[in-house]
């Protein structure tokens, strides 16, 4: 066991996984996980050792028995993106339910639009219109994707559904936030056509600080969104590994 040649490969191998699971160089997830992995590596090759074999063809057959370091990597890279997954989904839902919320509340204990319904200018009936579909959709794709990363706990003895409600959640984040962005923008072309149109219609001190209040928030979704783009988690990472 404390030959060099036998280090040698082991450690060589542990190196591919890290390269290959996590990019950037210190991650204290990907190393607690690489940790377990040598230790459970170790294990096999010292009970393998004391049964009677030589301690170069044991590591061998114990790399061999664990598997290509390509198809590992992506196995630990799965299970490294589920949480950050799991926030990134309930960061959509809890800021688009916030934001929702205090807009709303905003606009409601403003003074009133200076138009009827039938005389609402067709451009503010648009902005109207699509956030009230953006908006809608943000928040139930983003509590489906909250569901599906949530349930993959319960299913974790069936690895296809698995995969498929992890890969499902990770599309239903990035519909989510665009529809997010959607809503955004919609929201700033409103103020900005009701700003010229009817400029005294809008409380502006309340609307600029909930528009501070929005940029503000922003940063919550940076850090899991970050992480799950870095992980680059498509179709081939999320779904079941392929047998050889």
């Amino acid at each position: 066991m404390t030959r060099p040649e036998s280090e040698s490969t082991l450690e060589d191998y542990l190196s591919r996984l890290q390269v290959q699971t996590w990019p950037r160089p210190i991650e204290p997830d990907a190393t607690d996980l690489l940790d377990e992995l040598r230790d459970h590596l170790l294990c096999d090759i010292e009970q393998q050792v004391t049964d009677g074999a030589q301690p170069r063809s044991a590591e061998a057959r114990a790399l061999a028995g664990f598997g290509p370091a390509d198809r590992v990597a992506g196995a630990l890279r799965v299970e490294l993106v589920r949480p950050h997954l799991h926030r990134l989904s309930l960061a959509l839902l809890l800021l688009g339910l916030a934001g929702g919320a205090t807009w709303v509340g905003v606009l409601l204990a403003g003074p009133a639009e200076p138009w009827t319904d039938r005389t609402e200018p067709r451009t503010i009936l648009f902005f109207d219109r699509v956030g009230e579909f953006a908006g809608t959709a943000t928040l139930l794709v983003a509590a489906l994707a909250a569901l599906l990363i949530g349930c993959t706990g319960r299913i974790w003895r069936y690895p296809r559904m698995r995969a498929g409600a992890q890969r499902w959640s990770l599309r239903a984040c990035w519909v989510s936030l665009t529809l997010g962005l959607l809503t955004t923008a919609q929201l700033g072309g409103y103020l900005l056509v009701r700003g010229v149109i009817a400029p005294t219609s809008l409380a502006w001190p309340a609307v600029l600080a909930t528009v501070a209040l929005t940029v503000a928030g922003a940063p919550l979704l940076f850090g899991p969104l970050r992480t799950v783009a870095e992980l680059q988690t498509g179709r081939r990472l999320l779904g079941p590994p392929r047998r050889r």
